[in-house]
Order: C-alpha cells, then sequence, then structure tokens
C-alpha cells in the first residue's frame, strides 16, 4: 500500500482532505474507471482497489495462462481510451516482436498486460496530490451513511469512502448439475482442469466461448480423451470474418424495432440485402441500449425467450484461427457435440461418471461414461445466487435489487445502484456486467470503456469543484516510477 511522505501531506492538508472513491475489483472494468480517473482528477483524489489479486487489470478473462485463449475482437477494437482508437495497437508494436496490427486477434493475457502497462503509466503522470492504494483483499460489506460509505474488508479493517464503485466483473456460477453422488466444476474455477486423467474422457456443458476456452485447455494440456459437448441449441459461436467487419461499418438505422417481433423483421429485411448474421448484429450493437431502454418487461422477456440463442451465438464469435481449431478437433474425432440436455448422471465404481443425455426433441437418448462434468454454461447473472459476501449484504440489506429478469443489479443511467424503494444512491455505482439489465449490452471493452468514461465524469464533477477538461492528461509533476508499482499490499 502506497504511504505518502510528509511534503505530499502538507500539500493534501493546504488543498483539503483528499476525496476517496474505492474500486471494488481490480479486472478490467476497475480498471478502466481508474485511468479515466486519473486522467481527469485535478484535485487531491485517492483511488483505493480492493482485489486479491497482485496485478490489477487481469481478471478473470485476462489473466488466463493459456495461449490459444485469444481475444474475441481485433486488436484495433480494444483500446482502453476511448479517444486513442490505435492505443492498443501502438503498445502491441513497441512491447512485442510478433508483428501485430489492428486486425490481429492478441492472446488475452497480453490484453491484461497492456491495462496494468495503462494503469501504471498513468499513474506515474499523474500529480502528487492523486494517490492510488490497493487492499489485496476482499471487501466483505458496506455501511453506507449519507455522503460516505465505509467498506469493510475480510480481515476487518473498515475504509471509509467518498463513493464506492463495484468492479465485480463476472462470477462463477454455482454448478447447475451438482450432486452429492456427481460433482461437477465451474468451468471458470481454478480446480476444473487440475488432476485429470489425460486419457479419460470429459463433458462440457454449454458449447459457447466458455466451452471453446475450455476445449483449446486442454488440448493445450495434451489431454487425448474425448471431449463432449453438450446444450440444448447445440451450436457453436460464429465466426468472425473480415466481410462481417466490412459490413458493419455501412450506416444502418433501426427502425420498428419497438418489440421483439419487430426486431426480427428488421433483422430479415437484412439479410434480404446480403448481410450475414454477425454484421447485423454488429450494425445493431451500437444502438442495441437504446432498443432495449424502450421495450416493456414483456418485450425483454419475450426476447430472452425465444431470440437471445440466435443473438449470442453471433453476438460471442471465435476468431477464425480458434474456429479452425475447434473443426480440427471435431473432425478427428476429439470434441463430440451433443444437442440435447443431461437426463441423469451418477457415479459409478472406478471413479467415473455414467452420464445419460436425452437428444432434442425427447425420442432418442445416448450414454456417456465420463471422468468429469465442466459446467461452461456460463456466468452467473442471478445476482441472487451469488454467494460472494458484499452481494449477498447490499441485496439482504436493500441497498442494491435484483432486476425482475435477473440479468443484473438494477441501475441508473449513470450507473448508480437503485435500492428496494426504487432510489438511486448517491454513492454506490457499478460498472460492467452488472449493468446488463439496463443495457443488455455491457460485457465488451468498447461498451465498458465508454461507461468508464461517462462514471469518471461524473464522479470528478460530483467530488471535486475543479475538473479537468474531459481527456485531458494532467501535467507530470512528477514519474512516480516504482515506487507506485511496489506499493501494493
Amino acid at each position: 500500500m502506497r504511504r505518502m511522505n510528509s511534503v505530499e501531506t502538507r500539500r493534501m492538508r493546504r488543498r483539503g482532505p483528499a476525496c476517496t472513491v474505492a474500486i471494488v475489483g481490480g479486472g478490467a472494468s476497475g480498471a478502466l474507471l481508474a485511468i479515466q480517473l486519473l486522467r481527469r482528477a485535478s484535485d487531491p483524489l485517492k483511488i483505493v482497489f480492493i482485489e486479491p489479486r497482485a496485478n490489477l487489470g487481469g481478471g478473470i478473462a485476462y489473466s488466463t495462462p493459456f495461449t490459444r485463449h485469444l481475444l474475441n475482437v481485433v486488436a484495433g477494437q480494444m483500446s482502453a481510451l476511448p479517444d486513442q482508437p490505435d492505443h492498443f495497437v501502438r503498445w502491441l508494436r513497441k512491447n512485442t516482436s510478433l508483428g501485430y496490427g489492428p486486425e490481429s486477434f492478441v492472446r488475452r493475457s497480453l490484453y491484461g498486460d497492456y491495462l496494468a502497462d495503462t494503469l501504471y503509466e498513468h499513474e506515474g503522470l499523474a500529480p502528487r496530490r492523486l494517490a492510488t492504494d490497493h487492499y489485496r483483499t476482499r471487501a466483505t460489506r458496506l455501511e453506507v451513511s449519507e455522503e460516505t460509505v465505509r467498506v469493510w474488508l475480510s480481515d476487518d479493517i473498515g475504509i471509509v469512502a467518498d463513493r464506492v464503485v463495484l468492479a465485480l466483473g463476472h462470477h462463477s456460477a454455482a454448478s447447475r448439475f451438482a450432486s452429492n453422488d456427481v460433482p461437477t466444476f465451474s468451468a471458470w474455477s481454478g480446480a476444473a482442469l487440475d488432476d485429470l486423467d489425460p486419457a479419460l474422457p470429459v463433458l462440457l456443458v454449454g458449447t459457447g466461448l466458455t466451452a471453446v476456452d475450455t476445449a483449446l485447455a486442454l488440448d493445450e494440456l495434451a489431454h487425448r480423451g474425448a471431449i463432449h459437448a453438450v446444450s440444448r441449441h447445440g451450436k457453436w459461436p460464429q465466426v468472425h470474418s473480415v466481410r462481417s467487419r466490412q459490413k458493419a461499418s455501412s450506416a444502418v438505422r433501426p427502425e420498428g424495432v419497438s418489440t421483439a417481433r419487430g426486431l426480427l423483421r428488421f433483422v430479415r429485411g437484412l439479410v434480404q440485402q446480403g448481410h450475414d448474421g454477425p454484421s447485423i448484429v454488429d450494425l445493431l450493437r451500437a444502438n442495441s441500449p437504446s432498443i432495449w431502454a424502450n421495450w416493456s418487461l414483456e418485450e425483454r422477456s419475450r426476447f430472452l425467450r425465444h431470440l437471445r440463442i440466435y443473438w449470442e451465438v453471433r453476438r460471442h464469435r471465435m476468431p477464425l484461427e480458434v474456429a479452425r481449431k475447434i473443426d480440427e478437433m471435431r473432425w478427428n474425432g476429439r470434441l463430440v457435440l451433443h444437442t440435447g440436455r443431461i437426463k441423469k448422471a451418477s457415479s459409478v465404481p472406478g471413479g467415473s461418471i455414467a452420464v445419460r443425455i436425452a437428444r432434442r426433441g425427447g425420442h432418442d437418448e445416448c450414454d456417456l461414461k465420463v471422468s468429469r462434468i465442466i459446467d461452461c454454461s456460463g456466468p452467473e447473472s442471478d445476482y441472487r445466487r451469488w454467494s460472494d459476501p458484499l452481494i449477498v449484504q447490499l441485496l439482504q440489506s436493500g441497498l442494491a435489487k435484483v432486476d425482475p429478469l435477473s440479468l443484473g443489479l438494477l441501475t441508473d443511467d449513470l450507473g448508480a445502484l437503485i435500492d428496494e424503494s426504487g432510489v438511486s444512491s448517491q454513492v454506490l455505482f457499478t460498472i460492467g456486467p452488472a449493468r446488463r439489465a439496463t443495457l443488455w449490452e455491457s460485457t465488451a471493452i468498447s461498451e465498458i470503456r465508454r461507461q468508464a468514461a461517462s462514471l469518471a465524469s461524473h464522479l470528478i464533477g460530483d467530488l471535486l469543484p475543479k475538473p479537468a477538461a474531459h481527456g485531458q492528461q494532467p501535467v507530470a509533476t512528477r514519474v512516480q516510477g516504482k515506487e507506485l508499482s511496489n506499493a501494493h499490499v
């Protein structure tokens, strides 16, 4: 944790006490918000990260150790800074010798390094009156007063902050298939691939990007046994293509999409014009928040029931390199797709698991014997099922509320939490996937960096009397260098 020296302390006192923004979570969302705060603040400000990991910026997504886990978006669209779209590509050219360009799909762990470096750079450029701390622990509960929040940590330390931002990212779902007889591992847990016999088959539940990542990880670990994958729809994610990205650049104005049925008609019209599914999703994404906001709860529910799967397999796509590897594994029989659902699973002598799959349509069944079931059905969006003590306390105390469709937390347009009485908080905010209930699309870097810029502007304007101009870099009074980097506890 960084300690201010006596000169800094006197300077802070002369200018008044520093305002404190506590960011709970140190993944991509938290790092992007801190970067925007550091770029904008000119008065005394303290940013406190509460994140167990030693490195900030990585989170679950970008701290993967597997080299075959690639970004699902080209490098040219992954800048952390909205006003510098080529920032990530320039970082790649400076810090790697792999010849990456704007159209490259880059290893995900490299993006985690980029976010950490970008945060470190902005810490170094920040004036002395801006301080950054990092508590390597978890927040367990909040005590909210009218103007401040006391954040209690797992070691019973209490931190007083003027504003708290939840940047919790995705949460591993409690397995939907676990039982006392058949243990099931979440793909997002660190133990999912531990102690596997490489010669024995495994079963992946789900066929989205999480299942793709798990299959690639097993291949990288030289797993030789069959990898079975089951899902109700039996669809793998679609593939990114240059044609889709070029199509997506066309100007199309969504009209007549006030209902889910109207959206379907609009999409069919675009198909007749020659657009493919992925390009249509890209065209709609810029307008999806306003479309979603204008839909009634009934229309949102109708979309989730009937159209969500078709949106998601086109929205969450694979790079061509990844798709080729998945196709190779399928053609040589190492990756087997089943369309249906698990009807029964039970342990059998020898440590194996007998699984019966009811195929789609209900007229046929398939029996498998596997060594492990890995739940790849994605993150848990129903916050009532989260085991995180902070979320449990927020919901039980009424400080936060889950939306009726269980997509995330209820928030206003700024990301302020809405409590059980329907009032927006003045001190509690969230960023990233938790805002999906309000925005629908709230998981990609392009969306989160916009949220970070907007929220940082609001917080600076709310807390500090004279914020810097939008996007303005603070004058470098000192390069703090390793002092801040090594100041983490």
